[in-house]
Protein backbone atom coordinates (compact mmCIF):
# COMPACT_ATOMS: atom_id res chain seq x y z
CA UNK A 1 0.00 0.00 0.00
CA UNK A 2 0.83 3.54 -0.43
CA UNK A 3 1.28 4.29 3.42
CA UNK A 4 3.73 0.85 3.38
CA UNK A 5 5.72 2.16 0.76
CA UNK A 6 6.42 5.69 2.51
CA UNK A 7 6.95 4.51 5.40
CA UNK A 8 9.47 1.80 4.67
CA UNK A 9 10.34 1.71 1.09
CA UNK A 10 10.76 5.71 0.38
CA UNK A 11 13.91 5.30 2.63
CA UNK A 12 15.38 2.84 0.58
CA UNK A 13 14.96 4.31 -2.27
CA UNK A 14 16.20 7.54 -1.54
CA UNK A 15 19.42 6.37 -0.53
CA UNK A 16 19.84 3.93 -3.28
CA UNK A 17 19.77 6.94 -5.71
CA UNK A 18 22.97 7.96 -4.51
CA UNK A 19 24.67 5.20 -2.96
CA UNK A 20 25.52 1.39 -3.67
CA UNK A 21 23.61 -1.45 -1.39
CA UNK A 22 23.58 -5.12 -0.71
CA UNK A 23 20.40 -6.22 -1.48
CA UNK A 24 19.35 -10.15 0.13
CA UNK A 25 16.85 -12.20 -0.96
CA UNK A 26 15.16 -14.79 1.91
CA UNK A 27 18.94 -14.94 3.58
CA UNK A 28 17.72 -17.27 6.39
CA UNK A 29 16.97 -19.73 3.47
CA UNK A 30 19.88 -18.69 0.75
CA UNK A 31 22.49 -17.09 2.51
CA UNK A 32 24.28 -17.24 -0.47
CA UNK A 33 22.39 -15.09 -2.33
CA UNK A 34 23.48 -11.87 -1.89
CA UNK A 35 24.69 -8.96 -4.21
CA UNK A 36 26.27 -5.77 -4.38
CA UNK A 37 25.43 -2.83 -6.27
CA UNK A 38 23.42 0.19 -7.48
CA UNK A 39 20.53 1.06 -8.91
CA UNK A 40 20.45 1.15 -12.73
CA UNK A 41 18.46 4.44 -13.42
CA UNK A 42 15.66 6.11 -11.11
CA UNK A 43 13.59 4.05 -9.08
CA UNK A 44 9.66 5.81 -9.40
CA UNK A 45 6.96 4.16 -7.71
CA UNK A 46 3.57 3.66 -9.51
CA UNK A 47 0.13 3.69 -8.24
CA UNK A 48 -1.91 0.55 -10.04
CA UNK A 49 -4.86 2.12 -8.64
CA UNK A 50 -6.10 -0.66 -7.03
CA UNK A 51 -7.20 -0.46 -3.04
CA UNK A 52 -4.11 2.48 -2.77
CA UNK A 53 -1.26 -0.42 -4.20
CA UNK A 54 2.12 0.65 -5.38
CA UNK A 55 4.38 -1.16 -7.88
CA UNK A 56 8.15 -0.71 -8.34
CA UNK A 57 10.27 -1.84 -9.93
CA UNK A 58 14.31 -1.02 -10.92
CA UNK A 59 17.41 -2.29 -12.71
CA UNK A 60 20.36 -3.83 -10.72
CA UNK A 61 23.96 -3.68 -11.74
CA UNK A 62 27.16 -4.82 -9.34
CA UNK A 63 28.56 -8.15 -8.20
CA UNK A 64 26.88 -11.27 -6.81
CA UNK A 65 28.03 -13.66 -3.96
CA UNK A 66 28.77 -16.11 -6.36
Amino acid sequence: TAPWYREYFDPFVKAARERPFFIAWRPSKYPGDVGFGWADGDIVPQNTGKRDMMSVSFGFRGVTGD
